[in-house]
């Protein structure tokens, strides 16, 4: 379930990357690091040959601009300041980032090991986890983008929130699934509520009217320790879709 992300070497430069290397790594993305028409024409079309005949997800600092990996243990998230192609021989029709732009950055894909889940063919048993996969929908599509674990000041410590994202191409129906903290707070969401493709939903801990973009706890105290705690979401079936720990 190992998932490798290489950092192309010497910035993509023809003499390096080489077959060998992409063999023994296996990676599941390349990044590779160069500014816009830099004078050694990093990255080098070769390069991006070997990149594409494997068909590897490439992201490059001139068009993407910063790039950020986080990961949970079983995937990894790709974050990116700006969406740019990702096949090797198109990087170059990409938008440039000029440099010291600072802006934040958005989750692109997530990237998962050969063993993750995978849409089941068959219906096992009635308490089986595959109605949640019907369709080929994937529950890990669901991901945490962002966390406001500690308000700003002069707000109530109810203030805090978490964001959701589904990164996977179908819609995700959340009714009945549950989030909860290490200490084992629980909020289940309620019926109908469903996430699109690509879009987000906010979880606010404290008291408010729910949305389509966002939901409240409704709970008078802070959930989420400012110090560090583990984000757990499971799927009406018990399925672990989520578990995000952050320090």
């Amino acid at each position: 379930m190992n998932v490798t992300v290489l950092k192309a070497g010497h910035h993509g430069s023809a003499s390096s990357t080489g077959t060998a290397l992409l063999d023994a790594a296996s990676p599941k993305a390349v990044i590779v690091s160069s500014s816009w028409n830099n004078q050694y024409g990093h990255p080098a079309n070769e390069t991006l040959e070997r990149l594409a005949a494997r068909n590897l997800p490439t992201y490059w600092t001139a068009t993407h601009g910063d790039i950020v990996l986080t990961s949970n243990g079983t995937q990894v998230a790709v974050k990116t300041q700006q969406a740019a192609p990702t096949a090797p021989m198109e990087l170059r029709e990409g938008e440039p980032v000029e440099p010291g732009t600072s802006s934040p950055v958005e989750v692109r894909t997530v990237l998962r090991g050969s063993g993750d889940w995978q849409a089941p063919t068959t219906t096992t048993s009635p308490t089986s986890t595959t109605t949640v996969a019907d369709g080929g929908v994937d529950p890990t599509a669901l991901n945490v983008v962002d966390i406001q674990a500690e308000p700003p000041a002069n707000q109530s410590s109810t203030d805090e929130y978490v964001v959701f994202k589904n990164t996977g191409n179908a819609t995700l129906d959340l009714s009945g699934w549950t989030v909860s903290d290490s200490a084992d707070h629980t909020y289940t969401i309620p019926d109908g509520v469903t996430l699109d493709a690509g879009e987000t939903l906010t979880l606010h801990t404290g008291s408010g009217t729910n949305t389509d973009t966002d939901l409240y706890w409704n709970r008078g105290s802070a959930i989420w320790n400012n110090g560090g705690d583990t984000i757990i979401v499971t799927t009406d079936t018990g399925t672990e879709a989520v578990r995000t720990t952050y320090e």
